[in-house]
């Protein structure tokens, strides 16, 4: 037995059609049952969605990460001022620990060890080499090298 399904006469307006999509998705509606209600095939439904929303690329999250950050600092900043009080106490660690997810400085994949800063005076994966090199192109002090020139 199928549901009864109410039919919407489609509009010529694109911009109104599109805003009662938005507005019946809002309101938690699948979206098969959008595209039978707005009499519109599904496929046209989804073009005209992914139409109205935002593209999520990396500048778009990199902006949306620095926003986060921006805000989590204000809020913080804020409620540091009344730390003694137990809820700004617990918006303050939410907000740090919200940063650490955003940053990457936390859950399952997080290796402390990592954050360490490694040491200047660590050789370069080359460094052997170069002292190879130099070592055969360098003239020897104990006379090998005129000895190979005579020859």
């Amino acid at each position: 037995m199928s549901d009864v399904v109410q039919i919407e006469p489609i509009s010529d307006d694109d911009e109104a059609l599109d805003q009662r999509i938005l507005a019946l998705r809002s309101e938690g509606m699948s979206l098969p049952r959008i595209a039978r209600r707005l009499m519109i095939p599904l496929h046209e439904l989804h073009r005209r969605i992914d139409a109205m929303l935002p593209v999520i690329d990396a500048g778009c999250r990199r902006r949306t990460v620095a926003e986060s950050l921006v805000q989590m600092d204000t809020i913080i900043s804020t409620h540091m001022k009344l730390i003694a009080d137990p809820e700004s106490a617990s918006i303050v660690i939410r907000a740090t620990c919200e940063k650490r997810a955003l940053l990457g400085i936390g859950g399952a994949n997080y290796d402390p060890v990592q954050l360490i800063a490694v040491g200047r005076d660590r050789e370069k994966s080359i460094d052997a080499w170069m002292r190879g090199i130099e070592h055969i192109l360098s003239p020897r002090a104990d006379g090998e090298a005129d000895e190979l020139s005579e020859k």
